[in-house]
């Protein structure tokens, strides 16, 4: 991976950034970055600015109409010298590829994974890397042929991933991971969010006790994992619903229509229950060819969204609320409604 680099100041120009020890150009800023330069500068409330100029721009086919209106908004408040915050601006190389306001500690990921380490060895525990997912898992207990444990994310320096403790498990006989770590994404099908544990560190001082009660608090639940596993085993749920949940929660955390295809291939294999949708979702973050094409920096989170998909999956409790609300989600947000959810 390139260099991480931060630096503290303000933006002179679109591509230049003043701090107290020098004006540095960088090759380009991020669409997501500015995004976040705009809210932090003037709050949420330029959403809606940068939305009806952008719609404007669409109609008059102009082309990238977001990037146009998030530059042309942050070189107007350059040039008639809007008195800056100044923010943190996370270079990968030479681009600014995220930014965050000062409040917001930037903890490297090394850090995080070595706190967690002592924190694991003074309770005992033992942490290990788990193929497929990004972090750190430690298992608790094996039964029925599953193991249970927790799994810690250590967030990304770019700001966009917190640190997170998460209930996880792994199927024994296939080995396949699944882990609650961003299972908040899936909140607007009404899942239960609860086996995730959110870490936003503001002061370095924190690290350590929230972890110590994040992990005691994902070790407290394994009881109610237990619990829901052998339920969702006894949880039927007909092909059709199936293969549109999982292209929903597939859609909902941005893994694309090669991934979802397997998924739904392998899908025939398995239990006709949310404890296969489950399997065939953690069989292809972990045995799936989809991934081949992937930068090699990028395949644990990639195979870790896939491996939280069927973490959520065993969450259903009534497949057709989900189905009906899968449904609804998935209206206009697919260009061409894939082969296997035509009827």
């Amino acid at each position: 991976m390139e260099q991480v680099e931060v630096l503290i100041g303000t933006l002179t120009d679109l591509n230049q950034i003043s701090t107290d020890q020098e004006t540095k150009k960088v090759r380009a800023i991020q669409d997501r970055a500015k995004c976040s330069w705009l809210r932090l500068q003037h709050g949420r409330q330029v959403d809606a600015i940068i939305g009806v100029q952008q719609i404007y721009y669409e109609r008059n086919k102009v082309e990238n109409p977001y990037s146009v209106v998030l530059d042309e908004l942050i070189s107007q408040d350059v040039k008639e010298g809007f008195k800056q915050r100044p923010l943190q601006y996370i270079l990968v190389g030479d681009q600014v590829k995220g930014i965050a306001s000062l409040k917001h500690l930037l903890i490297p990921p090394e850090q995080v994974l070595k706190v967690a380490g002592e924190i694991a060895d003074t309770q005992g525990l033992e942490l290990a890397k788990e193929e497929g997912l990004a972090g750190l898992v430690s298992t608790d207990r094996e039964i029925g042929g599953i193991k249970l444990g927790f799994h810690i994310y250590p967030g990304d320096i770019l700001t966009r991933k917190a640190i997170s403790v998460s209930s996880y498990a792994s199927t024994i006989m296939c080995t396949n991971p699944l882990t609650w770590a961003g299972i908040g994404n899936f909140g607007r099908f009404g899942l239960d969010k609860q086996h995730e544990r959110i870490l936003r560190i503001e002061r370095i001082t924190e690290l350590r006790p929230r972890l110590e009660n994040a992990i005691k608090g994902s070790r407290e639940l394994l009881g109610r994992l237990q619990e829901v596993i052998e339920k969702s085993r006894k949880t039927r749920v007909k092909s059709k619903e199936a293969k549109t949940i999982l292209t929903a929660f597939c859609t909902a955390y941005g893994i694309g229509l090669t991934p979802i295809e397997e998924t739904i291939k392998r899908l025939t294999l398995e239990p006709k229950s949310t404890f296969g949708m489950a399997q065939a979702a953690s069989w292809v973050a972990r045995h799936g060819e989809t991934w081949r094409k992937t930068p090699k920096d990028q395949e644990g989170h990639a195979r870790q969204r896939m491996a939280t998909v069927g973490a959520a999956s065993l969450l259903i409790d009534d497949p057709k609320d989900i189905y009906a609300k899968a449904l609804k989600w998935l209206e206009g947000r697919l260009p061409q409604k894939p082969e296997w959810l035509t009827p």
